[in-house]
């Protein structure tokens, strides 16, 4: 099974796509969306009955964003806390309010070294939740070659065991996504609860590896 692209939908299903574009104020929709349109009646009556929780009513609009990005914290769903969390910005909530949300993880940050300590470093001091960290030193380069073979060579790895743990790789520059999708994927191995990536430098636009490298799409 996979995404539907708008282009590609029926017209139950663009139907469906315009409402959630519209309601959400976005460009496109994320490929959460785009999956249930293999099955047009779930897409609309989740959609359904998801607006109806959003629509107006008695409790405020940034509190109903909190409460959904708490539930989402708890089922560890990271679409959906993404999701929530730019939305519960967008309706005024502030670090202070999101990072408690977030509290109860139990967050590593993994730098690779040696590009990425000092933006680590200052990740570190805008994160309020408490956290530990971990470092890998990676090559997949070689002596005189500049572009990324994906090939990668483990000179440190973690010292930390990472199941059931909340993973943050935390990189200077991605490129092409060869290197860091094979840490991904090596990382993946070990069972952590999530694993996701940040980055300084995003050149997305010599991206050759996408979702299906492990690295995000932008939808």
């Amino acid at each position: 099974m996979k995404p539907i692209p708008y282009e590609k939908a029926s017209r139950e299903v663009k139907a469906v796509f315009d409402d959630i574009k519209a309601t959400r104020k976005v460009a496109d929709v994320n490929n959460f969306w785009k999956m249930l349109a293999n099955e047009p009646r779930m897409l609309k009556q989740t959609w359904e009955s998801l607006k109806a929780m959003m629509g107006e009513g008695a409790l405020d609009p940034k509190l109903k964003e909190l409460i959904y990005v708490a539930v989402s914290v708890t089922n560890n769903c990271d679409y959906c806390m993404a999701s929530h969390t730019a939305a519960a910005r967008a309706k005024g909530a502030t670090d202070a309010e999101i990072n408690e949300l977030y509290a109860g993880r139990d967050l590593l940050l993994v730098g690779v070294l040696k590009g990425a300590v000092f933006f680590m470093a200052d990740l570190m001091r805008s994160i309020t939740v408490p956290c530990e960290i971990d470092f890998m030193a990676i090559s997949s380069y070689g002596v005189g070659v500049r572009e990324s073979t994906g090939n990668i060579r483990i000179g440190l790895d973690l010292q930390q065991n990472i199941e059931n743990r909340h993973v943050l790789v935390v990189e200077d520059i991605v490129d092409t996504g060869h290197t860091i999708a094979a840490v991904l994927t090596m990382l993946a191995t070990r069972h952590p609860a999530s694993l996701k990536i940040c980055t300084l430098l995003d050149k997305s636009e010599r991206r050759e590896i996408t979702r299906a490298g492990l690295l995000p799409d932008r939808n």
